[in-house]
């Protein structure tokens, strides 16, 4: 680049200010996200049509991390010289506030440019324009910053090499001498989740373009589908849409709603890993929250639910989650948490789907789950599914809010609760209608469980009796002693029956059975 002048204004931060941006908690894979985030906020500023975006990411890591470079760039609005001034002397500090698309952009509240950049690495170089008649270009690094606590900052006519940078507009972020080594695995699989909305059509254009380049293989981003990042991808029948309203009164009186969208489905597999079901929270169209498990109660038998909420509430300074001490989180969970009973419409039928159905797509009973699973829910039916459903009955009538022949008068709900007949063989053994339950205790080293837990698969209830629990050493003993002492019979009984009245509330059984039957069994 030829010419320029050199803008000299420090920020007035300590020496080790970047050292200490270093040691900010952030993942490599978030930092790089939040680079995109900045690519994505300055092509929304484009006034009229916008271009395809294109978000190029070059990685060159060899053993020796202190020649390692990530080169992110875009083709988006660029930055004038006081955004880029803001951008790396004013940490926190920008003009998104004060835009018109500030309710539309992703980095906000996030640590900006360089909490990312000083995540990755100790060198920084960015080179920017509106017009490719301009360039300016920001320099700065942990060491050298200790001494000018300063970023150099010029403006620079480029020269005809330099600008085949950039068409027309945009930016280029330089990163040098890694502060750890970046895993390739890991960085593909966040960008194809983590933007999983941009990558396709989305409300601001055509689909995010995003390629990334490590040691010379160059790949194109594809959006994940639903459960794909977990191994468990959803089965496209089962997607179905979801829509609530959130309002909350925030501490200084004022009153605010937003409506949160998102879609759930079914996978095939289930399990009982951290990647078994879950949902995945997003903000303005980035990821948030992998697999939150925060709104229902999740156990192996809700495992096969995966589904994405469009959350726009405040999230932390790394944005590696939710504020959770807002006031709008806190209603968000009073409303639709755990204890609200919102989630069970869709939790059943995760129960209901067991493996005997969902691992066998040719047989007719996972035809006919498929098709009162889509009933239920007002999806549009096949001629073929519509048959099945003709024919009357459903996969499993204890859990279902349809009829049970669509030629059948309802019957009066009197009259149902009288045939719910039960019959307790032993502990382990009890039947409901004609339906036999077993239950089978195993032990299972959980540090994040309770010391029991449920995990129903079909009509067999598995108990979890966790190893890392406090008691789990008195546990063992009562169940040693279940026939011998009057105690450990108690204890083994009241662990039991607390695992068996979760599968029932599950299986939406009335209240008022669910207490007979806890009597009953209490005093077998």
């Amino acid at each position: 680049m030829t010419g320029g002048n050199n803008y000299a204004k420090g920020p007035g931060f300590g020496p080790k200010f970047l050292q200490r941006l270093a040691n900010a908690n952030l993942a490599n894979w978030q930092a790089i996200n939040e680079l995109i985030a900045n690519s994505i906020d300055s092509w929304i500023d484009f006034s009229g049509t916008r271009p395809v975006l294109e978000i190029n990411i070059i990685i060159e890591q060899s053993t020796d991390l202190d020649k390692a470079v990530i080169v992110v760039t875009d083709n988006a609005n660029g930055m004038n010289l006081e955004t880029l001034q803001k951008a790396v002397r004013g940490f926190l500090d920008s003009d998104k506030e004060e835009s018109k698309n500030s309710k539309k952009y992703l980095g906000m509240f996030g640590f900006g440019l360089l909490g990312a950049a000083f995540t990755l690495g100790q060198e920084l170089t960015v080179v920017t324009t509106t017009d490719n008649k301009k360039h300016y270009v920001a320099t700065g690094g942990v060491e050298k910053f200790k001494t000018d606590k300063d970023f150099d900052v010029l403006e620079k006519t480029p020269s005809t090499q330099e600008k085949k940078l950039f068409k027309k507009s945009g930016t280029r972020v330089v990163i040098k001498d890694f502060n750890g080594k970046i895993d390739l695995n890991d960085t593909r699989r966040y960008l194809q989740h983590s933007w999983r909305y941009f990558l396709n059509k989305n409300d601001f254009g055509s689909g995010v373009k995003i390629t990334l380049e490590f040691n010379g293989e160059k790949e194109t981003m594809l959006a994940y589908k639903l459960g794909q990042f977990n191994s468990r991808p959803v089965i496209d029948e089962t997607l179905i849409p979801i829509e609530f309203d959130l309002e909350w009164k925030e501490r200084r009186g004022e009153n605010k709603k937003i409506k949160i969208r998102g879609n759930l489905g079914l996978s095939v597999q289930g399990g009982q890993n951290a990647l078994a079901g879950g949902l995945n929270l997003y903000r303005r169209g980035q990821l948030i929250e992998h697999t939150n498990r925060e709104f229902y109660n999740w156990g192996a038998e809700y495992a096969k639910i995966h589904g994405d909420l469009h959350i726009d509430l405040p999230v932390t300074m790394q944005k590696n989650g939710y504020d959770k001490q807002s006031d709008a989180w806190k209603a968000l969970m009073e409303k639709y948490g755990p204890d609200s009973g919102f989630w069970a419409q869709y939790t059943k039928w995760s129960n209901r789907f067991r493996s005997s159905i969902s691992e066998n797509p040719e047989e007719e009973e996972y035809k006919k789950f498929i098709a009162e699973y889509k009933d239920n829910f007002n999806l549009k039916l096949s001629k073929a599914e519509q048959g099945l459903l003709s024919k009357g009955g459903v996969i499993d009538s204890s859990n279902s809010d349809k009829k049970q022949d669509v030629n059948e008068e309802p019957k009066p709900e009197e009259e149902i609760e009288e045939q719910v007949n039960f019959k307790i063989k032993d502990l382990e053994n009890f039947q409901i209608n004609k339906e036999r339950y077993i239950i089978s205790k195993t032990v299972i080293d959980d540090a994040e469980r309770g010391p029991w837990f449920l995990m129903p698969v079909g009509n067999k209830l598995n108990v979890g009796i966790n190893s890392s629990s406090e008691i789990a050493s008195t546990l063992n003993d009562a169940f040693k002693k279940v026939d011998k002492q009057q105690f450990a019979n108690l204890l083994v009984k009241s662990i039991y029956l607390d695992c068996i009245k979760q599968f029932l509330k599950s299986e939406d059984f009335e209240p008022d059975f669910i207490a007979e039957f806890s009597n009953q069994y209490m005093e077998y």
